[in-house]
């Protein structure tokens, strides 16, 4: 992990290879705990199914997306978010970290990195859990899909925006 920015007790910086299998822990933690509370325990270990350490690393050498971690004390990674172009990939939080501003300071961090890389607007394909978040976050609902999760079943997704704020200079 190299140099990061520090906030509420937290560093916010872009992540190594090194960091997916602590990535995965808190993928896989969320989802099966924070997801269940939106799904069923079913759907969330169907949404959880075949994640690894490998997913994370192929997806950011092979399909080019950011990831951005949060490390607490002791440098240990307890928030993710990503993204690849205007869409925001994944945001979760390990269920001990949920509630500490993690997510609003990563999804803050993204949105600027996106715009300063061209992005107009944020899409997100959030989960039921994600929307009211997202929603207190200027995103809006623009509809709703069936996606087929990794171990088959298909969940409900919300598709949201939201349109970065361009910044005037004189």
């Amino acid at each position: 992990m190299g140099d990061g920015e520090m906030s509420r007790k937290f560093t916010i910086q872009i992540a190594s290879l090194d960091d997916a299998p602590a990535i995965h822990h808190v993928h896989e933690s969320s989802i099966l705990e924070l997801g269940s509370r939106s799904y069923t325990l079913e759907e969330a270990r169907s949404w959880a199914a075949g994640l690894s350490p490998d997913f994370y690393i192929r997806c950011i050498k092979e399909e080019g997306e950011t990831f951005l971690v949060a490390a607490g004390e002791y440098g240990i990674v307890c928030a993710f978010a990503s993204y690849h172009g205007d869409e925001l990939t994944g945001l979760y939080v390990s269920p001990n970290s949920e509630g500490r501003g993690l997510g609003s300071a990563l999804l803050q961090r993204a949105e600027q990195e996106m715009q300063s890389r061209g992005a107009e607007r944020v899409q997100i394909k959030a989960s039921r859990s994600g929307r009211k978040f997202y929603e207190s976050k200027g995103y809006e609902r623009v509809g709703t899909h069936q996606w087929k999760t990794r171990g088959g079943l298909e969940i409900e997704m919300i598709d949201m925006t939201k349109a970065l704020r361009k910044e005037i200079h004189q």
